[in-house]
Formats: structure tokens, sequence, C-alpha cells
């Protein structure tokens, strides 16, 4: 039974990757490239955010690097709302993918924002600090796995490309 699922697995994407022309290519890899990006960012915010927290860095330099950070998402989230439409209408297998990964960054989203207001309560005083670190610990598992959810959509339309 595994060997007739591994031979299927092979053959289908032997299948899929002689019927990429070389346009879709370029997008499946334009859209991987903008999405490590991405994820770079991602992890300059959070370094961010974390030199915030430990008083690493002074509060104007954070806003200062915050904005520039946040403007560059912008630019590469447009970017790359333009390469999923493009995806979706290569196969309607990757329409699957793209829709896992839009649930991912619709996670990360949400848990961000919930992370930034937590932050606000316990800087005015509503929360202690260990309330606040375990809720940010908590918040932290869920954007690792959201974040694990995209790298393998990635990782899956790399392979395929």
């Amino acid at each position: 039974m595994i060997c007739v699922y591994i031979f299927h697995r092979r053959h289908r994407q032997q299948q899929a990757s002689t019927l990429l022309t070389e346009r879709n290519i370029k997008i499946i890899a334009s859209f991987t490239d903008s999405c490590d990006e991405r994820t770079i960012l991602w992890s300059d915010l959070d370094a961010l955010e974390e030199g915030l927290d430990t008083r690493g860095i002074g509060r104007k330099d954070y806003d200062r690097r915050k904005t520039i950070l946040q403007r560059r998402l912008r630019t590469l989230d447009g970017n790359l709302v333009n390469l999923k439409n493009q995806i979706r209408l290569i196969e309607s297998r990757y329409t699957e993918l793209i829709n896992r990964m839009e649930t991912a960054e619709s996670e990360i989203r949400t848990l961000r924002s919930t992370i930034e207001r937590s932050r606000s309560q316990y800087r005015v005083g509503k929360l202690t600090k260990r309330s606040y670190m375990e809720l940010k610990n908590n918040y932290d598992r869920k954007l690792e796995s959201a974040k694990r959810t995209i790298e393998n959509v990635v990782l899956e339309l790399k392979s395929e490309s």
C-alpha cells in the first residue's frame, strides 16, 4: 500500500513538473522569493520588538525602524497578492496551498495585534509581568506554528518549480 502511494505521488509530481511552463515557473519562483523576503522582514520586526522590550533600543529609533519595516511589508504584501492570484490560475491544487497560506497569514496578523495589545496593557500596568510573559509565550508558540505552515507551503512550491 505504501509503495503504491509513493509511486502515485512521484508519478503525480513528475506530471506536474512537466506541465509547468517557463512563465509559470518564474511566477512560482518570484512568489517563493517574496515569501522568503517577507519572512526575513517578520524576523526583523520580532527582533525590533524584543529590543524594545529589553530596552536595547530607544523608542524613537524603534518607531522609525518599525515604520520602515512596515512600509516594506505593505509593498511586499501587495506584490504577493498579485502573485497569489497568478498562482491560483496555474493549477487548482495550488489554490489549496495558497488558501492554507492565507489562513496562516491571517492568524499571524491576529496574533501580532493581540501581542501588541497585551504589551500595551503590560506597559500601563493592567497586566503583571508574569501574566504578560505567559500570554506572550503562548502567542509566540502559535505564531511559530503559523510560520511553519507558511514555510511548508513555500517549500512545497519550491520543490515543484
